[in-house]
């Protein structure tokens, strides 16, 4: 009995941390969302509808991966557990192995419009650096 109950609890963490970490990274979402109409609005007039979508692909991937990692943070806060550095460089190297394989099998399927998509997880990465990099030395700055 106490197992279910666990369970339910678990999947009560993760439903609430799921819709906590989304809403915390409205930002980041919205630039995804400009920097993939900005490239279809350059790419549909040019004949190229490709493009747009596989630049779109790499940024939502990009997007997925850094939701993942805050959600498996959140968790690991809100469970009161510790996550030791090795479960996290497991995690990241995980979930960036996912990523990356997601990528590199839409860049050799539809080569050579597919590479589009490192692109888009590239800009998108470097977004996400700042975002999360510029917080950090404003707070050293403070200190």
């Amino acid at each position: 009995m106490n197992d279910v109950s666990s369970g339910e609890e678990n999947r009560q963490v993760t439903s609430s941390g799921l819709s906590t970490v989304l809403a915390r990274q409205r930002r980041p979402l919205l630039v995804g969302l400009s920097l993939s109409v900005a490239v279809a609005w350059i790419a549909l007039p040019s004949g190229n509808p490709q493009l747009a979508v596989f630049f779109a692909a790499g940024v939502l991937l990009s997007l997925l991966n850094h939701v993942l990692t805050e959600l498996s943070l959140y968790r690991s806060l809100n469970q009161g557990t510790e996550l030791t550095r090795k479960h996290f460089a497991f995690g990241a190297v995980g979930r960036l192995a996912i990523v990356t394989v997601i990528a590199l099998a839409l860049v050799a399927v539809f080569w050579p419009n597919g590479a589009v998509v490192l692109v888009g997880l590239a800009v998108m990465h470097l977004v996400m650096i700042v975002f999360t990099g510029l917080p950090l030395l404003n707070e050293m700055r403070k200190a």
